[in-house]
């Protein structure tokens, strides 16, 4: 079998016993669930005289992009375009940003057309004559752009932005994608000339097998990058099939890259014989009921990223294990505050994620915390303390497991952090442990942490626009979403 493996016609399965998978003769690996989406490719791609244009949707990360690939590929195997046949691939959330630059890239820039075309530029569809134009989010396309998109296909000419009279030809076969509902964000023109409508499905429709098998695809990758040899216990490749996994293909993908990174630390720090990926390697949360969460749904616990911290760095000197868990607090802090949207923290909204007498209990805290102390709740700190306490509250309350030992607030935040569970015992009986209070200490520091590398930089932000209004705008949002004012404008006419 090893033979096969360096013959590649076959790949090793990652894991405990040691199996072996066949890779296709053809050259193109299919999986069951696409096999219909390509023959239906295929019949287009072989349409006499002139391919058929292609949409095809679905979610992120559902393998658009390489279905598209992979029908370019088995056209050529099938003689039905010639080799050498070029296929031009572009995501046009690229420069959704700038729709008139949008343009330019997908037809091309005549020299002036705005400030800084200093030259003719060739576009995709140009390089794409006479072979395949791949265009990924294509509903990023403005209107202006679509009609120009539509023109071509149905008379085989277009321009380049900033020409006006003059006519340019191309042929070529348009095969679309975009995650939205094509009716909602295609005018119905280019609808129209996209003749074959495929619709790839997400990864939670697909066979078990075929998850499985891009497990063992992504791991055999991962595997080649490593000097060592890899593989996965049961539970966590249990974990891997029967996630929710929103994110698709490429999420599992990434969630598995995460895994071994993680599983290869593990492998070094331990002089380990080969690299095994467990299950709590893997970037996935399992509920108390045996179900799981994806990690980004909500911030991580704080207790998960001490916990998990501390014992990475257990081997380190004092100093190091402080530094670090201390960066962790900062850190949750930050993604508490970005985890909601900013529309919510304005409007008030997040209020309604505290319950009503715990939002009450800290909205009418003493002030000052400790006597002679400038330390309060002003609205940031009682954002991160209540949804805190809420999920210690609804999670952690009467839970035996304690927080690791972390580095001990300053005595002015403790002995505030110390008055605040106080308060919250008398008002509504929130019991805190010592080292609960010690961690709600660091929450009220009101300068960043020393070790925080980035604690005494500053942030220069150069703002290049054309208009006045337009920069004023720029600036403001931006100050405002890095609650600074640091953000100057410089004028240049």
């Amino acid at each position: 079998m090893n033979e096969l493996v360096k013959l590649e016609k076959a790949v090793k399965v990652a894991g405990k016993p040691v199996r072996y998978q066949p890779l296709s003769t053809s050259g193109v690996t299919i999986s069951e669930s696409l096999q219909p989406l390509m023959e239906q490719g295929m019949a287009a791609l072989s349409y006499p005289f002139q391919s058929l244009h292609i949409l095809l949707d679905g979610e992120t990360g559902t393998g658009k992009t390489y279905l598209a690939e992979k029908l370019y590929e088995m056209a050529m195997q099938r003689s039905y375009i010639e080799a050498g046949t070029p296929f031009i691939s572009f995501n046009c959330a690229d420069y959704a940003h700038n729709p008139e630059l949008l343009v330019g890239q997908v037809f091309g820039m005549r020299k002036g057309a705005y400030t800084g075309a200093s030259q003719d530029t060739q576009g995709l569809v140009e390089q794409a004559n006479g072979g395949i134009l791949f265009l990924d989010e294509i509903h990023r396309l403005s209107e202006a752009g679509q009609e120009m998109l539509f023109y071509l296909l149905d008379k085989g000419v277009y321009r380049r932005l900033g020409e006006a009279t003059r006519e340019r030809t191309a042929k070529l076969t348009l095969i679309a994608a975009t995650t939205e509902a094509p009716h909602n964000v295609l005018l119905p023109t280019l609808l129209r000339r996209l003749s074959l409508h495929l619709t790839v499905p997400p990864l939670r429709q697909r066979p078990r097998q075929e998850r499985s098998d891009l497990l063992n695809h992504f791991l055999h990758a991962e595997e080649e990058k490593m000097d060592a040899s890899l593989s996965i216990d049961d539970s966590g490749r249990e974990l891997l099939l029967t996630y929710a996994c929103p994110g698709n293909i490429g999420q599992l993908k990434s969630d598995i890259q995460i895994a071994c990174a993680r599983a290869y630390l593990h492998y070094l720090n331990n002089g380990l014989s080969e690299v095994v990926i467990k299950d709590d390697f893997l970037p996935i949360k399992r509920s108390l009921n045996g179900k799981t969460a994806d990690a980004d749904s909500e911030p991580v616990s704080i207790y998960e990223r001490l916990n998990e911290l501390h014992i990475n760095v257990l081997s380190s000197n004092q100093k190091t294990v402080e530094d670090t868990l201390q960066y962790v607090v900062n850190e949750y802090i930050e993604d508490l505050l970005t985890h909601q949207s900013r529309e919510k923290l304005e409007s008030g909204a997040w209020l309604n994620l505290i319950d009503a007498d715990l939002l009450q209990t800290l909205q009418q805290a003493p002030f000052p915390l400790v006597k002679g102390s400038s330390i309060k709740l002003d609205e940031k700190r009682l954002y991160v303390i209540g949804l805190h306490l809420q999920n210690y509250r609804k999670h952690r309350h009467g839970h035996s497991s304690t927080l690791p030992a972390i580095s001990r607030a300053p005595a002015e935040e403790l002995e505030a952090a110390r008055q605040l569970a106080l308060h919250a015992q008398q008002s509504i009986g929130l019991s805190l442990p010592e080292e609960e209070i010690n961690l709600i200490a660091h929450f009220l520091r009101t300068e960043p942490s020393d070790n925080n590398p980035w604690a005494n930089q500053s942030v220069y932000v150069l703002l290049v626009t054309h208009g006045r209004a337009a920069a004023s705008s720029m600036a403001e949002v931006t100050n405002t979403l890095l609650a600074h004012t640091s953000l100057k404008l410089l004028i240049c006419r």
